[in-house]
């Protein structure tokens, strides 16, 4: 089996299949012994092989796979019933009522049923060990290599667990009972057909956008993120949780790179109860420049970073400038705070910031994106803005009133053929800053507030009709817009109110 683990770390599907076919049963196993329900069980099962072909690559010794694999699912049933409890059901397995049927079936349903009963009066590392030894009889040997203890371990388990069994029921009632859960070859399918449809999904992706491998740059990445991690956790004096999906060394090996956004506490190694605020508010509530915040920060103004993005702890931002009293590096008034990120860019143009600390702060008050997706400064503005945009969106393709979709378009109108600027660049190979300024003069977009959309037909037709060849640019140069964008403002190629409307157009920065 540690050849398979090993071509799958390199994105064999077909090698982890075979050991999907191999452990699919002891992965049901565990999650059936700490959750107590076979119907649930094999759900976990399936996220746990999903993480476990994600995650692959963090697995240093192949031989180690089944014990890792086993850390997974626990991890994965505990998590499950901790969901259960919060949404107040009790915490008790699924106990099938027989339907009527033939009395064989009948029968066999009640039997389970009075197994899964008697099972629930178990210990978890008691019922662990009894449904992996009867589920599909592995060895004493196997069971022990999979949870990672002595084989005389699980002797004495399974003789305990035997024994307070055997005054409910007799020895073979059990084996039947839960060799009846085992997973059949239906889940095995599952899984691969999700593995090849997230496969599938890249692919297309990348061949869209010319990005084939990603994998130096990732793994750049992710030692930096690991970094941050660190950094921040022992900032609070806690430990780090490592095992978390990060910037993961290939995309193939992951849904989105988005996978780990759900628990940002976890994710970036701190505590869970902080007072967290992003730098586009940070600079609102103190009226400060966001160039100051970089520039303090190197003097030890604390942050806590998850490359590229930053969070503030508030009271230890607010300590740390009473006590240190710094001078700001930029000035700032409330018109600019309405627009930090314009404020970035006239810094760089000014050559109070470099191009690079203008990429910096961009992706810096990128984390206002995902921290806050709604600004609260604009809110009101852009809601008021919206229902004339979408009619003058509807009027491009000729439709009597908006369609109920985000840009008022129909589906088959949207797919496909609608781009925020970054594709819309690489599609047609042109400076995102040109795009800005052909759509002042006119070229035909797609609005709704913050954000701005391009239809590739609409783009192309207005083209052709004036002759404009677009300046072509190649995929690398465009692969990073903030990069392109902040050394045009640095060379006075783009003023900084075009390189803001590049930016802040496709992810509604402001």
């Amino acid at each position: 089996m540690e050849e398979f683990v090993r071509r799958a770390r390199e994105g064999d599907l077909a090698a982890f299949d075979r050991l999907v076919e191999r452990y699919q049963d002891a992965v049901c196993g565990v999650a059936f012994g700490i959750v107590g329900s076979f119907d649930d069980a094999q759900d976990i099962a399936q996220e746990a092989f999903l993480q476990a072909w994600r995650d692959l690559r963090d697995l240093a010794d192949p031989a180690r796979f089944p014990a890792w694999l086993y850390r997974i699912a626990a991890n994965r049933s505990r998590d499950h019933l901790r969901r259960r409890r919060d949404d107040t059901r009790p915490d008790t397995p699924d106990l099938p009522s027989p339907d009527p049927g033939p009395a064989d079936e009948v029968a066999r349903a009640e039997l389970r049923a009075s197994v899964l009963q008697a099972m629930r009066g178990l210990s978890e590392p008691l019922r662990v060990t009894t449904a992996l030894f009867y589920i599909d009889g592995y060895s004493l040997a196997e069971v022990a290599d999979f949870l990672e203890i002595p084989e005389g371990t699980v002797k004495r388990r399974l003789h305990d667990a035997r024994k307070r069994l055997r005054e409910a029921m007799m020895d073979e009632m059990v084996s039947h009972a839960l060799h009846d859960g085992k997973p059949g070859p239906e889940l095995r399918a599952r899984i691969a057909a999700e593995l090849r449809a997230r496969r599938d999904a890249f692919d297309d992706m990348a061949s869209r956008t010319g990005h084939e491998d990603n994998t130096q740059w990732a793994r750049w990445w992710i030692e930096r993120r690991v970094a941050d991690v660190r950094a921040n956790a022992a900032r609070y004096d806690i430990e780090a949780d490592e095992d978390l999906p990060r910037m993961l060394p290939e995309y193939r090996q992951c849904e989105t790179f988005r996978d780990d956004f759900t628990d940002l506490p976890r994710r970036w190694g701190i505590p869970a109860d902080l007072d967290l605020v992003s730098m586009r508010d940070l600079c609102r509530e103190v009226a400060l420049a966001p160039l100051s915040l970089l520039r303090w920060e190197r003097e030890g103004l604390p942050a806590l970073r998850y490359h590229p993005w930053v969070l503030y702890d508030r009271p230890r931002v607010t300590a740390w400038i009473e006590a240190t009293r710094p001078s700001p590096v930029q000035s700032v008034t409330a018109e600019d705070l309405r627009r930090p990120l314009l404020t970035v860019l006239r810094a760089v143009a000014e050559g109070l910031a470099t191009a690079a600390e203008g990429v910096t702060l961009y992706e810096t008050l990128e984390t206002a994106h995902f921290f806050g997706p709604r600004d609260r400064v604009w809110a009101a503005e852009w809601d008021a803005a919206h229902e004339g945009e979408l009619r003058q969106n509807a009027a491009q393709y000729a439709l009597s009133r908006p369609a109920d979709t985000w840009l008022g378009l129909p589906l088959e109108e949207d797919r496909g053929n609608v781009r925020e600027i970054r594709d819309l660049s690489r599609r047609i190979g042109a400076s995102p800053i040109e795009i800005v300024r052909w759509t002042r003069e006119g070229m035909p977009c797609l609005r709704r507030s913050p954000l701005v959309r391009w239809d590739i037909r609409h783009v192309t037709a207005w083209l052709t009709e004036r002759g404009i060849l677009p300046e072509r640019r190649t995929v690398k140069e465009l692969d990073r817009l903030e990069v392109f964008a902040c050394e045009a403002v640095a060379t006075g190629d783009a003023t900084p109110d075009e390189a803001h409307e590049a930016l802040s157009g496709w992810v509604g920065v402001v």
